[in-house]
């Protein structure tokens, strides 16, 4: 019989005096069974990856920070992360299965999943230092951001709800205009006078999945949110030191595409970091 996942990392968890906890879904519950099994003076990073429609359809619990910083570890976000990583000490487990109960297969109807040691020739050290370079601590500012998400209510999900939002680890911004989202979301399409912008913030709302019937503050924490989980976002976040004409050079390098391409991209997310993050959109 296949060991399960759980069964896996209590043999080797308890003598460890260093974990680190990666996958793109934690729930509190799974993170606080695992946590009960190691050393109370153990260090601890978690890295996980948020989206506002993960969130909301309780993929992950943003309390799973709270728990980790409380045990005075390390809780970190990976807009691109897809990996099951777990280790204790040198002992390594990798696979299938999130950090969640039916991940780790002891809830009353879990998942059919794996974890199990890697290859020999497997460099965890190269693995960890590539994590934590695309990887950041979650600052108490944008925590407020993603309860801020969390609160909106979604009473039903519409259909396609659940799909819409998928697409934001290939969504970059279309509309130059980032104030026209509010007056498409909020029925006022008609203030919009470029049939063009019409369509593109239309198209950015449906990526972003933003549900309806809210305020405008409840809707701009949601977008907020959104910038932050937005792989191609933070991607130009961590070329923001490079400044001015280089970054265009090193997003028509990154992504293959044209210069003025990289100059419409980068100019439209200066855009949108300008209206909703109020911090001048310098990129």
């Amino acid at each position: 019989m296949i060991e399960s996942p759980w069964n896996a990392i209590l043999s080797i968890c308890s003598e460890a005096t260093e974990v680190i906890l990666v996958a793109p879904y934690i729930k509190v519950d799974a993170l606080s069974k695992v946590l009960e099994k190691i050393q109370g003076e153990a260090s601890l990073e978690c890295v996980t990856r948020w989206t506002p429609l993960d969130i909301q359809m309780g993929a992950s619990d943003i309390e799973c920070r709270t728990v980790v910083n409380t045990q005075g570890g390390s809780f970190r976000l990976c807009n691109r992360l897809h990996a099951k990583y777990y280790r204790f000490d040198e002992q390594i487990l990798i696979g299938s299965a999130n950090l969640t109960a039916s991940g780790l297969s002891f809830a009353h109807s879990g998942n059919l999943e794996i974890l199990c040691g890697p290859n020999p020739s497997f460099d965890w050290h190269e693995f960890e230092a590539e994590l934590q370079s695309q990887s950041w601590d979650v600052s108490d500012e944008d925590f407020l951001i993603w309860e801020q998400c969390s609160a909106v209510e979604v009473p039903q999900l519409e259909a396609g709800f659940e799909t819409a939002g998928r697409s934001l680890d290939e969504w970059k911004p279309q509309t130059r205009r980032p104030e026209y989202l509010w007056l498409s979301y909020s029925g006022n399409d008609s203030q919009i006078t470029s049939y063009e912008q019409r369509e593109l913030a239309q198209l950015d709302l449906a990526a972003l999945a933003v549900p309806k019937g809210h305020s405008m503050e409840k809707f701009n924490g949601w977008i907020r949110s959104s910038l932050r989980a937005s792989p191609f976002m933070d991607a130009l976040r961590r070329l923001h030191p490079i400044g001015g004409e280089n970054v265009w050079k090193t997003v028509a390098e990154e992504w293959n595409v044209p210069r003025s391409v990289a100059a419409r991209w980068s100019s439209t997310a200066q855009n949108w970091l300008r209206h909703f993050e109020g911090n001048g959109g310098d990129l």
